[in-house]
């Protein structure tokens, strides 16, 4: 399927968590044949990309007051495989579940923009 234009999911999402509370952002791929880089911009910093499954420290609450962009770049080239579905999680909760048919986009992007809130 390399004649799709790129499809863009956005998401908008609020988290509660505490001004101490450290938030531990996670990558969870559920399909089989998909991959994930994943970019992270919090207000305090840049992070390095998280390839495939993985996870990263955010910071705590007080530093992440204000809106934190993620933008992962799925592929999943796999002809027998129907279906993308990747959870984007926050201390283990899933904040964002991203399905799509591999029919209508195999190389979709999320974004997902995530409000830290105090509880």
């Amino acid at each position: 399927m390399t004649d799709q234009n790129t499809i863009v999911y956005p998401y908008d999402c609020n988290f509660a968590l505490a001004d101490n509370a450290a938030a531990n952002f996670q990558v969870e791929i559920l399909s089989s044949a998909t991959t994930a880089t994943t970019l992270i911009s919090t207000p305090a910093a840049d992070f390095p990309p998280l390839i495939d499954d993985g996870s990263q420290n955010l910071g705590n609450g007080s530093s992440l007051r204000g809106t934190t962009y993620v933008t992962a770049t799925l592929t999943c080239p796999a002809d027998e495989v129907d279906q993308i579905q990747v959870n984007f999680k926050v201390n283990g909760t899933v904040v964002v579940n991203h399905t799509n048919p591999t029919s209508v986009q195999d190389r979709p992007q999320v974004t997902i923009k995530i409000q830290f809130t105090a509880p």
